[in-house]
């Protein structure tokens, strides 16, 4: 009991000696994002900054871009698919001076105008990395066998393999350490 006590007063003092505001908290808001997908900005040229948000959804499903003014929901989008990232510009001139969202998905940038669709913008295709490429393709090799164990003495892991009675994956045998290739000797 006394040590519950304690350890509810230490926590008190933490929040009493945090540098940080709760202005909102609430778990119940279903919002799932990454902070690559969040920006402040002054959406309609009025002085007021608004929450703009590139929300996930819940399993990848019913992606939205969300618009909060202070801590309710001011607008609501629906995303075409998940987004990577979300950014404010100013597209011109004009005053008010009012920034356009733009919201990374996928192989486009979708442009919103007055958060309205307004521009959908292609990134032309880019040939892999050759590297990076085989790195993936060896990702891929490892995912099919589950967790990478390679076998004692082949690498500097200080964890040894795992005793299993299936198929022997293909790091288990002759091979360069880490790199999945048969050696010939």
């Amino acid at each position: 009991m006394a040590a519950a006590a304690s350890s509810s007063s230490s926590s008190e003092s933490n929040e009493a000696n945090s540098k940080w505001l709760d202005a909102h908290y609430d778990p119940m808001a279903n919002l799932y994002t990454f902070s690559s997908c969040i920006a402040l900005a002054d959406l309609h040229g009025d002085g007021e900054y608004k929450l703009v948000v590139g929300d996930l959804g819940m399993a990848g499903h019913t992606m939205r871009l969300k618009v909060y003014r202070g801590t309710g929901l001011a607008s609501e989008s629906t995303l075409l698919d998940l987004p990577s990232a979300v950014a404010t510009f100013l597209m011109d001139q004009n005053e008010p001076r009012t920034p356009a969202v733009a919201v990374a998905s996928g192989p486009f940038v979708y442009v919103y105008k007055n958060l309205r669709p307004y521009f959908k913008f292609t990134l032309p295709p880019l040939d892999a990395n050759p590297l990076e490429q085989d790195v993936w393709e060896q990702a891929k090799e490892v995912s099919r066998w589950g967790v990478a164990w390679p076998s004692q003495g082949t690498s500097p892991h200080p964890c040894p393999p795992p005793q299993t009675n299936g198929p022997t994956p293909p790091w288990h045998s002759t091979s360069d350490p880490g790199l999945g290739v048969e050696s010939s000797g």
